[in-house]
């Protein structure tokens, strides 16, 4: 089944998109603030939305862009995007017709491919200096040792939340950016479910009887806030 995505982003189930291929597909050059590519990371975001995703998706990078002349012309995208916890790759093709008005003038011809990208490989930082202890209630180390949380709940295969309750070890490392190395993390279930989407994982109670896992992991935190996980 195709989903054709109009202007207005109000997805319809009208079958499939009929085009007529003309010429080969070719690299084409887009900005990140093109037409074309804003209206697929909305997109990508109002069909997340359908499956109960509400989490927001902003555009990080073009990875690919082509183009083929149709009735019109059909681009074929491959977008890096982000969330608050992860980053994903989407393919998305979007059919652009500018002589027509409303919501024929683009779609999407079918239902966006989004796959999470490990983020260990998407950025990896320059060591430079040397590691030294820090204080683990700090407000950077906390904001980074959540996005870990947020991070290990989304890979793990499991149907509660886990959240850190002891950390051994936490040192700081000057890269580009700094780098949080934390040591003995204990991860707990909790009683929140993943499927919760309002779920606040700071007030999560612990599941009774507890349910923990160790990590050693490293944090990448850039200057712009952007955060590179490895285990």
């Amino acid at each position: 089944m195709n989903v054709v995505f109009g202007t207005a982003l109000v997805l319809a189930l009208v079958g499939p998109v009929v085009m007529q291929l003309g010429g080969g597909i070719s690299d084409t050059q887009l900005d990140l603030d093109d037409a074309n590519v804003q209206f697929a990371v909305k997109a990508i975001n109002t069909y997340h939305n359908l499956l109960g995703d509400t989490e927001n998706r902003t555009l990080v990078d073009i990875v690919s862009a082509k183009s083929q002349v149709v009735a019109g012309t059909l681009y074929h995208l491959e977008l890096k995007v982000k969330t608050s916890s992860q980053v994903e790759l989407c393919k998305v093709e979007v059919w652009s017709r500018p002589w027509l008005s409303g919501d024929a003038a683009l779609q999407v011809t079918k239902e966006p491919a989004c796959k999470m990208m490990d983020m260990s490989t998407t950025m990896a930082p320059r060591i430079t200096g040397g590691s030294v202890l820090v204080d683990s209630n700090d407000q950077d180390v906390q904001n980074a040792l959540m996005f870990a949380a947020k991070y290990i709940n989304n890979m793990e295969n499991y149907m509660y939340l886990r959240i850190p309750v002891k950390i051994e070890e936490v040192k700081s490392q000057v890269v580009s950016g700094m780098m949080y190395h934390f040591r003995g993390v204990e991860m707990a279930a909790t009683t929140c479910r993943k499927n919760d989407p309002s779920v606040d994982l700071t007030t999560c109670p612990l599941l009774v009887p507890r349910d923990v896992r160790g990590r050693l992991f490293s944090i990448n935190m850039f200057y712009y806030a952007k955060y590179y996980f490895s285990f």
